[in-house]
């Protein structure tokens, strides 16, 4: 599999603060489709699953903030 990263932004950490990378795509012949679970930790334990081809890494960092586990998978096609 030939994957191009198009635009990859890595989290910087200066005194502190972290810049959150934004989105990138890959490209590839086929799509690349991802699972994300949201396990919320309240009394239902609820989960979440997102099937997407881009993971919002603002998303991600924001549930963790809120006491949320998050799990990324690969889908395979």
């Amino acid at each position: 599999m030939n994957n191009n990263v198009t635009n990859l932004n890595k989290a910087h950490y200066k005194q502190g603060e972290t810049e959150i990378p934004v989105p990138f795509s890959i490209s590839s012949e086929k799509p690349m489709l991802f699972q994300i679970f949201f396990l919320s930790h309240d009394q239902n334990q609820d989960v979440e699953v997102v099937e997407t081809e881009s993971i919002d890494c603002g998303e991600i960092v924001q549930r963790l903030k809120f006491g949320e586990s998050v799990f990324i998978k690969y889908k395979n096609p």
